[in-house]
């Protein structure tokens, strides 16, 4: 009876639409990907996530360590409109784990770390500067994470049409797409990596890894009222 508890179990994690997505794509750090070398001991799922004895982290059942870089933030902490920029949440924390470069993307917490490598994207265990997806540890350049979202402090974004979210955060649905808010709602909740992008999303014209097309992505917030 155990064993076939088992088999069913694992059946249903291998069909759930995630793991399709994350299979084959530039997530998965398997060597059953086909993407990475050196990836041997784990599943797919297991480089990011385990069931047992997770990382205490805001993404489900979190299967590495936090990276505790501090961050350059987006204009030196506040933005054009003098909101206060913060160090990234966990939910922006749970990427750049793998897209600051300080980490080898193959350590995990529970199971077997592995020294996963790609020329010129791993060279070292470590994402390169010069790889696609390096973010690094100055977010000057980037778009603001940590930033609370507040359409009446900010003319041109739209307001939220808040909808049921998980615990410590805040679903809302702009042009159709559901996107999602950390830790509060409008005027309140703060914009993560998360919020943008979605690590199994592998929809074509919406790479990399954006939770809307390229072309629409920004006006999906940044609409006039």
């Amino acid at each position: 009876m155990k064993k076939t508890l088992i088999l069913v179990v694992l059946m249903l994690f291998v069909a759930s639409p995630a793991f399709a997505l994350i299979t084959g794509s530039k997530h998965d750090l398997s060597a059953a990907g086909g993407v990475y070398t050196g990836g041997v001991s784990q599943a797919s799922c297991q480089y990011c996530h385990t069931p047992h004895h997770a990382v205490s982290a805001s993404a489900p059942l979190w299967n590495k360590t936090l990276t505790t870089t501090s961050f350059t933030l987006y204009g030196g902490g506040t933005t054009a409109s003098n909101s206060t920029v913060s160090q990234p949440g966990d939910n922006s924390l749970t990427c750049l784990t793998c897209h600051d470069g300080t980490l080898n993307v193959g350590d995990v917490v529970t199971g077997t770390s592995d020294t996963i490598v790609l020329a010129t994207v791993l060279t070292g265990g470590q994402m390169d500067s010069g790889a696609d997806g390096y973010i690094g540890t100055d977010l000057a350049d980037t778009h603001p994470v940590g930033v609370v979202y507040d359409s009446a402090k900010v003319g041109s974004l739209a307001g939220l049409n808040s909808t049921t979210a998980a615990a410590g955060s805040s679903d809302f649905t702009i042009g159709g797409k559901n996107w999602r808010i950390y830790a509060g709602d409008d005027g309140t909740g703060t914009v993560q990596c998360g919020s943008c992008h979605d690590p199994h999303n592998t929809t074509t014209g919406e790479e990399p890894f954006l939770k809307d097309t390229k072309n629409t992505i920004c006006s999906d917030c940044h609409s006039a009222k």
